[in-house]
């Protein structure tokens, strides 16, 4: 899904998703007078998108910023494409645009009616916080916290995640993080990234088509937060949004490989989640900086 700013020659096409929607044109009906709200002087930055999906015109969305780095926002999905879970998606990238341009904190205002903003607003993290003069239920996210997938200009960062202690093993991290973006580009797999006030704090990969002992289905793979900001749910947020990835594919389960020795909480968390021992004898996964990972491998199956 890409973003495209808005221009005067997409004024028919906005026009024409508003005709017939009833609906549409009583929450942002001013959207209609195209010349009135694309023409108005902004005292702040104001971002104006039409959303696209495969090369598709399927919405818009309206951003405003704030001096106090919050930002308010409208979206707006084409009444052919709606039911097609695109308001997350939208929803996702916007959050993901937002944050980019330092916004700390977004919201928007919604009608007590419109149930179906409402859900998609609280599945992508939004809450409900109160109403505006209008009497519109305001919905709102702080962005500190965020969970993007990685970029190859996130490689140096990636490089010391795992605080590595010297060179050698800094651009053995490099290279890791490297084929992780690679596998991204050659395979079925989403290499995410979570950050802290602009900072990485986070990772894992996931490969959609699955690994050696568990084929078919998304596998999660390396994933890891650095030890100053554990027991504060971050990894727990990242393997949410691995199975969040993997249901809304199609899929009915995940599995992840984890060391139930050298690594006892992770695998507490992951069964606290749902996941369950498949029952194999360990099995080796590698040797990193000279110590046997003996790995057992969980799976969740998705209700």
């Amino acid at each position: 899904m890409t973003f495209k700013p808005i221009s005067s020659t997409d004024q028919s096409l906005i026009t024409q998703w508003f005709t017939g929607d009833s609906a549409g044109q009583k929450e942002l009906g001013f959207y209609m007078d195209f010349d009135s709200w694309f023409n108005r002087p902004n005292t702040t930055p104001r971002f104006k998108w039409i959303v696209y999906k495969d090369a598709k015109p399927i919405g818009f969305v309206d951003l405003e910023t704030y001096k106090n780095e919050t930002a308010s926002f409208s979206f707006y999905i084409d009444p052919v494409h709606r039911g097609k879970g695109l308001s997350k998606e939208l929803l996702r990238t916007l959050i993901d645009k937002a944050y980019e341009l330092g916004v700390v904190e977004l919201f928007a205002g919604v009608e007590e009616s419109n149930l179906i903003s409402q859900k998609a607003l609280s599945s992508v993290g939004f809450i409900e916080d109160g109403r505006d003069k209008d009497n519109y239920l305001i919905f709102k996210m702080k962005l500190e916290i965020i969970i993007r997938s990685a970029r190859s200009e996130d490689t140096p960062q990636l490089s010391r995640l795992k605080r590595p202690k010297d060179e050698e093993h800094r651009r053995n991290y490099q290279v890791a993080a490297q084929t992780a973006l690679e596998k991204v580009k050659t395979e079925d797999a989403i290499f995410l990234v979570i950050e802290n006030k602009n900072e990485i704090v986070g990772q894992v990969l996931l490969r959609l088509k699955g690994n050696e002992t568990e084929p078919g289905y998304p596998n999660m793979q390396d994933l890891y937060i650095v030890e100053n900001k554990r027991s504060q749910g971050l990894g727990k947020q990242l393997i949410q949004k691995c199975e969040q990835i993997a249901k809304e594919k199609g899929y009915e389960k995940i599995s992840v490989a984890v060391n139930p020795t050298l690594n006892p909480r992770a695998k507490s968390l992951y069964e606290k989640l749902g996941y369950k021992d498949v029952g194999r004898e360990s099995y080796l996964d590698g040797v990193y900086d000279g110590d046997e990972d003996w790995v057992i491998d969980l799976v969740k199956i998705f209700k």
